[in-house]
């Protein structure tokens, strides 16, 4: 099966897209194309895509950490992949080994959903409770720097926030529905209770088709500095993390 890989990018990781487009070309196959999603240009040959394009909202409406949560939405409402399956992956986020995304052959293949670390975090789970009306479906978490969603899953979560009005394309409901949802997010997001959405999509989707996706752990792997990484600093990050058995690593700068 075919999917796309979904990359959102902020100016202080611009540097370090080039690595990071490296790494999926030598460790990930089977995927058609790689989009990236920012502010501004980015001057390198691949499909980009300007995150105001895919979804324009008011950043003050949101009261914690606005930055990092319009990038949540922005993966989960991108509608500009080719394919329903799409791999999002921090721009700060290299893979180290080759991963597989599907599993099994004819009927019976799945897709891999792989979780990098057991974050017990109460805030991502008060927020589904606002929005799902429930915490948790799972006794884990699906954290990880990277997330395998399928947009038809997405579609069915939306259809939560459907109203009574009518419409004349599918594309006005998906908008309706996705402006329903901002919405309702936007009024309860606070410093206690905010979105995760790794935990927001895998808690949702396992709840309902609770053996659709294989679950596997990823070995992961981070270090951050304040300010951006340098060339040579990401190169020899690289070097040393080759020699391991990590699957991925990721290269967080703090500002």
């Amino acid at each position: 099966m075919k999917f796309d890989i979904f990359i959102t990018a902020a100016p202080k990781d611009y540097n370090k897209l080039p690595y990071v487009l490296s790494s999926i070309h030598q460790n990930i196959k089977g995927f058609d194309e790689i989009i990236i999603c920012s502010p501004t240009e980015i001057y390198l040959d691949v499909k980009q895509v300007r995150d105001k394009d895919i979804l324009d909202i008011n950043l003050s409406k949101i009261n914690y950490r606005s930055k990092w949560i319009y990038q949540q939405f922005l993966k989960l409402f991108q509608f500009i992949t080719k394919n329903e399956f799409y791999l999002t992956i921090d721009a700060d986020t290299i893979i180290n080994k080759p991963l597989d995304f599907f599993c099994g052959s004819g009927f019976f293949i799945k897709p891999i959903w792989y979780k990098g670390w057991d974050l017990n975090h109460q805030p991502y789970y008060n927020f589904n409770k606002q929005i799902l009306g429930y915490e948790r479906s799972v006794n884990h978490t699906f954290l990880a720097d990277m997330n395998f969603f399928d947009r038809t899953l997405i579609y069915e979560m939306l259809w939560l926030f459907k109203d009574d009005n009518s419409y004349n394309s599918i594309s006005e409901i998906r908008k309706h529905l996705v402006n329903n949802f901002i919405e309702k997010s936007v009024s309860v997001i606070t410093n206690s209770c905010y979105p995760s959405e790794a935990d927001l999509y895998g808690n949702f989707v396992f709840k309902e088709y609770p053996d659709l996706y294989q679950i596997r752990q990823l070995k992961t792997d981070c270090k951050g500095k304040f300010g951006e990484w340098t060339k040579e600093e990401i190169e020899e990050r690289i070097n040393i993390m080759k020699n391991t058995d990590f699957d991925t690593f990721s290269l967080h700068s703090w500002t």
